[in-house]
């Protein structure tokens, strides 16, 4: 069994338990394939490996001080950090040392690389290129909107596309947009979409009979971008006019406080609950347990959190944005609305609900996983299609 080597900087961790989920996933559906080890940066506290996750190994990078090594731990990853706490700033030359050094120890012991995020495959390139293995760089969304809006990324993004087996882009439309810009990588440029856990699918949603409140959940960072105050005002819409819903927000950010300020503004706090960072494990109880998912957020990648809830069986009402859209259109129990209309998020909601109420949870559930099996959102799919790059 040949060796994979998958590079990232966000894993779960004993503050952000939810960080790098994704990574976790894929590891271990993958590790059915080869050998897989994970390098990731150290982190106060100390990584956290679910105890059901498969066969692989989880080793850290240090890059400063023991106990003093904060910057990718926070809730947003890197970049959320950096903006909150620009003093952060200093530590990132010792990161990307850190990192390039452990890559350097670690290459000739595999076949391949698989780096996440573009800085990761940057950091990668040399130590790949100098000890003759094979690497794919893996892009998310933030990744793309850089490399579309900047010429220097777009110029660090030929780099990549010129040292890498591929790149993969997690959604359809950002691998699109890229193949149209660098018409010269085109063939480099691959999509693979993120997958979903078994566990999601085999998940049945809780039903309470005649339940008399509809249950919304969002699983979002804290964050401008997620726009949970619209979620808020749409609540808060519903109350005065005489329709019962709560919302429940899992996730942290640096919004809390200025979010629980504006429930309690509103007297809405018998109707939203912010439920903080749950471990991802947990996450499925959390989606059966309610009856609508809803997104608010400006922009998206390729919304893991969306996938999950389809796999579960909930509804979903989103804003029509990248990476949400093309999960959702043509969904037989979803509803979408453009970004920032509030009275539209209300209106979708109903729906969503009248529907609920007239199929049933279990039909509505059936729609929804049939709808993930159709495009394909298993991790089981997501790998095999990484393992014809690989051997290729």
């Amino acid at each position: 069994m040949k060796n994979l080597l998958i590079l990232t900087t966000s894993y779960p961790n004993s503050k952000n338990l939810s960080s790098g989920a994704f990574v976790e996933s894929f590891a271990s559906e993958i590790s059915k394939k080869y050998n897989v080890t994970v390098l990731a940066p150290s982190v106060r506290g100390g990584l956290i490996k679910s105890p059901d996750q498969g066969c692989f190994k989880v080793e850290e990078f240090r890059y400063f001080f023991k106990g003093f090594e904060v910057l990718a731990q926070e809730e947003g990853g890197i970049p959320a950090a950096l903006k909150r706490k620009p003093y952060l700033w200093f530590m990132v030359p010792f990161f990307l040392l850190g990192f390039f050094y452990s890559i350097c120890a670690r290459v000739r012991k595999f076949d391949f690389v698989q780096a996440n995020w573009a800085v990761s495959g940057l950091v990668a390139v040399l130590p790949v290129f100098l000890f003759g293995r094979q690497l794919v760089v893996t892009l998310h969304g933030e990744d793309s909107r850089n490399i579309l809006n900047s010429s220097v990324h777009g110029f660090l993004f030929k780099i990549l596309c010129f040292f890498s087996k591929a790149v993969v882009c997690v959604g359809s439309e950002m691998a699109g947009a890229l193949q149209r810009r660098f018409p010269k990588y085109r063939g480099s440029i691959r999509f693979i979409s993120n997958g979903v856990s078994d566990k999601f699918l085999r998940k049945k949603p809780v039903c309470d009979g005649e339940a008399k409140v509809t249950k919304i959940l969002m699983v979002s960072s804290l964050i401008k971008s997620k726009s949970v105050d619209h979620a808020v005002f749409a609540v808060d819409e519903l109350k005065k006019s005489g329709h019962k819903f709560t919302l429940s927000v899992v996730g942290g950010g640096e919004l809390s406080c200025e979010l629980q300020a504006l429930v309690q503004r509103l007297g809405l706090q018998e109707y939203v609950f912010f439920k903080g960072v749950l471990p991802h494990e947990s996450l499925e109880d959390v989606f059966a347990a309610h009856d609508i998912f809803l997104v608010c957020s400006s922009q998206e990648g390729r919304s893991t959190v969306v996938m999950e809830a389809l796999a579960v069986g909930l509804p979903v009402v989103a804003s029509n944005v990248k990476g949400v859209r093309e999960l959702l259109v043509g969904s037989p129990c979803s509803y979408m609305y453009e970004y920032g209309d509030v009275s539209m998020i209300t209106k979708s909601l109903l729906l969503a609900n009248d529907r609920l109420q007239s199929v049933g949870k279990i039909r509505s559930s059936d729609y929804s996983k049939r709808w993930v099996d159709e495009l394909g959102l298993t991790w089981e799919s997501t790998s095999e299609s990484y393992k014809k790059i690989f051997d290729g």
